[in-house]
């Protein structure tokens, strides 16, 4: 009886890129070869990593049939393999006989080929937004950041340009970014690296307008890499507010806002140390509430602070109403006829010689006596020390404040017989006939020197007012 067998001859090799590969087998018949025999062959995927369809010519699994003459021993069955760039693992795939003619019988069945991969794996390239939506702030610049990260192979060096165009509703344009260009560059990329930053730097800006949008696109990659992810989005928030001609509440984000309140009494609500308040002159009683340590801009009145942090205030050449939260603040009105309230809390009152007079006085609304305390700077606006020296005068019988600075630099010490002047670097506690209370003190030069020395007007004291006579500096002073 006739048999047959196949075996692989040349059924291991790679399958190229483009076209495609004979992959061969031998069919072998022995014993009886006087007659005809036919025998049936097919592939199926097999193995770890079977071979499928579109691995073969066609897009389908090969079969056939050979056909011996009389006389015959061997036939070649080709197994054309598709030519691919795809990267995969080397794959196997079986010929198999079946149904033999004429009472042949095979001996062996099977012959396995394996289609070994030549693609060399690509290095992809994609960009996605990491710090990219934010606020641009009133003035420099702010840094928005776009990822680009390399995968699959980073054996080698790529490069990829990348550039900047507004996108969107509101499409940013070159004007939003530092040098008044759309940004671009190129990210590269070293043997082994597998992530870049691209940095956009968006200006800053005090224009109010809405959102906007721009886009980061690669393109041209080099060395064969190709691009998964092309574009990245950043948003630059607008940050910039103006009111009406009424009276407008301008609330800032929680970055560095520009807050314009035009005409009517504004409230502005700031929270970042960025914020830009900006109010025109005569444009009505104007309030900032502050969550963080501020100083009055120009042409605004008023100052509350907001919270439960320690926190600073500080007025400017205007009357300000400046008001501390519940925590340890310092409060300082600088020029102008100033109302400091502490609030809650110990609190630091800041005077400097000049601020203050006799003529233009401050007044502490809250000073708490043991609790709360003055702090003085010079004229130029140093730190000095406290006072040398500090009395209680006798009350005075008048609520004119002329007089009472006369009469306490004459005798500043109510307990005293005779006349104690005020000295240098002292202060003086009085009050009136009417129960206001008033600290006097005065700078290095003897005599009362109206333009500098501080008159300060203590309102809704708490505490024990000290008897008349000398006063622990340290009671009240810093």
């Amino acid at each position: 009886m006739p048999t047959l067998a196949i075996a692989a001859t040349s059924a291991s090799q790679t399958e190229g890129n483009s076209g495609s590969k004979a992959f061969t087998f031998t069919v072998t018949r022995s014993v009886n070869t006087t007659g005809t025999n036919n025998v049936n062959w097919a592939v199926t995927g097999s193995g770890s990593n079977p071979a499928n369809a579109t691995d073969f010519v066609g897009g389908v699994l090969p079969s056939g049939t050979v056909s011996f003459a009389a006389g015959e021993t061997s036939k070649v069955i080709t197994v054309n393999v598709q030519g691919d760039t795809t990267v995969e693992p080397d794959e196997n795939f079986t010929v198999t006989l079946s149904t033999p003619t004429n009472g042949a019988t095979i001996t062996t069945a099977t012959a396995i080929g394996t289609i070994q991969n030549d693609d060399v794996a690509v290095p992809t390239l994609a960009i996605a937004a990491t710090s990219a939506s934010q606020t641009e702030g009133n003035s420099g610049s702010k840094a928005f950041t776009f990822t680009v990260t390399r995968a699959v192979n980073t054996t080698g060096s790529n490069n990829v340009n990348w550039a900047v165009t507004g996108t969107g509703t509101n499409p940013a344009n070159a004007t939003d970014f530092v040098g008044g260009v759309l940004p671009s560059g190129v990210v590269s990329f070293a043997a082994g690296e597998t992530s870049k930053v691209i940095t956009v730097n968006v200006q800053g800006d005090t224009t109010v307008e809405p959102d906007e949008n721009f886009t980061v696109t690669l393109s041209t990659p080099t060395n064969g890499a190709t691009i998964t992810t092309a574009t990245a989005t950043g948003t630059i928030q607008n940050d910039d507010f103006t009111g009406t001609s009424g009276a407008d509440t301008l609330v800032g984000t929680s970055g560095a806002d520009a807050l314009t309140g035009l005409a009517g009494n504004d409230t502005y609500t700031v929270n970042d140390a960025g914020d830009l308040v900006i109010e025109a002159l005569n444009q009505g009683t104007d309030t900032v509430q502050a969550a963080i340590s501020y100083t009055l801009p120009d042409n605004v009145e008023n100052l509350l602070l907001t919270g439960t942090g320690n926190l600073n205030g500080t007025g400017n050449a205007l009357n300000n109403q400046i008001t501390g939260n519940s925590g340890n603040n310092s409060l300082n009105g600088a020029a102008g006829v100033d109302t400091l309230t502490g609030g809650v809390g110990t609190d630091i009152f800041i005077f400097q010689f000049s601020q203050s007079t006799a003529a233009a006085l401050d007044r502490v609304t809250d000073f708490a006596i043991g609790d709360d305390k003055i702090d003085l700077l010079s004229q130029a606006g140093g730190a000095i020390n406290a006072p040398v020296a500090f009395t209680r005068a006798t009350d005075s019988t008048t609520t004119n404040i002329n007089t009472i600075v006369t009469n306490v630099f004459t005798d500043a010490n109510g307990a005293t017989a005779g006349n104690q002047a005020l000295g240098t670097n002292s202060a003086v506690l009085v009050r009136d006939n009417s129960s206001s209370t008033y600290l006097i003190i005065n700078d290095g030069t003897a005599g009362f020197q109206s333009a500098n020395d501080l008159v300060i007007n203590l309102t809704g004291l708490t505490g024990t007012l000290p008897a008349l006579g000398t006063i622990a500096v340290n009671s009240f002073f810093v």
